[in-house]
């Protein structure tokens, strides 16, 4: 996508009411479901600022613009699943994982992380649709696919070389589905929060509520085909993390995240 395409795309992104309606929906519909079950608690939503001012961390003012671009496409996004919310709770994650003493000492290019996480899944907010072709391009071919994406935005805003490869290697190797391992620090902190989220409590209301509107077809099919595959989504809670306060968390959130689950796939 060259420069004057992706000005004409952030410019359709921002004017079409229908995403952040998406989006708020999601929000409320999962905020039901936590008051009606005591046993699973919402995860920690926080912003980028919030987050920032708290642990006293400075990064440059190019990239605090950066980062707020790139929440901009999630506040609109077209995939329930990695709206703002999503971005929220990695937030939260990230301030949990800063504030572990098990992490005290690790060498962090804020810059870096934080322009990453805000940035990971920009070019999966604005590109999704329900269609099996989308379905798995984001699936097979996202790390790719937001790394051009990121690296452009980047060229674009006038960032140099190295910084752009190192935020851009960050979002390429993100997804899951990344084989190989992680070199950079930021990389492995960016898996780590990304997918101790992959399957929170709000997320799974937000999955189950989208795919059961009445408006859409293939969500209802969707949601058919995910029910006898309940255990390949629960094999989430079996991912290896590199840090060990990541491990922990997951294994504390596992529980309510298997009964949550079963009670929506059953």
């Amino acid at each position: 996508m060259n420069n004057a395409d992706s000005e004409k795309k952030d410019q359709d992104w921002l004017v079409n009411p229908t995403f952040q309606s998406t989006s708020q929906v999601v929000r409320e519909t999962a905020s039901r479901n936590h008051e009606s079950s005591e046993s699973i608690d919402p995860s920690p939503h926080m912003t980028l600022d919030e987050f920032l001012a708290k642990n006293n961390i400075q990064i440059d003012s190019s990239v605090k613009e950066f980062c707020e671009k790139g929440s901009q496409f999630l506040r609109n996004s077209k995939d329930p699943t990695h709206s703002i919310d999503h971005l929220e709770r990695l937030w939260g994650n990230l301030d949990k994982f800063h504030m572990d003493a098990e992490n005290e000492g690790l060498q962090i290019d804020w810059n870096t992380l934080t322009a990453a996480i805000s940035w990971h899944d920009a070019w999966r907010a604005s590109y999704f649709k329900l269609s099996p072709i989308s379905l798995y391009k984001s699936q097979f071919q996202e790390g790719s696919h937001a790394a051009n994406f990121s690296s452009s935005a980047m060229k674009e805003a006038g960032f140099d070389v190295a910084s752009i490869n190192k935020v851009v290697y960050c979002i390429l190797t993100h997804p899951s589905t990344w084989k190989d391992d992680r070199k950079t620090v930021e990389s492995r902190i960016l898996n780590d929060i990304d997918e101790l989220d992959s399957w929170s409590p709000e997320r799974i209301s937000g999955i189950a509520n989208y795919l059961s509107n009445p408006k859409h077809v293939l969500g209802k099919l969707a949601l058919t085909l995910l029910k006898p595959a309940r255990n390949v989504i629960l094999s989430k809670g079996s991912h290896t993390y590199y840090f060990a306060s990541t491990q922990k968390e997951a294994q504390d959130r596992y529980p309510a995240l298997e009964k949550q689950v079963k009670q929506f796939f059953s």
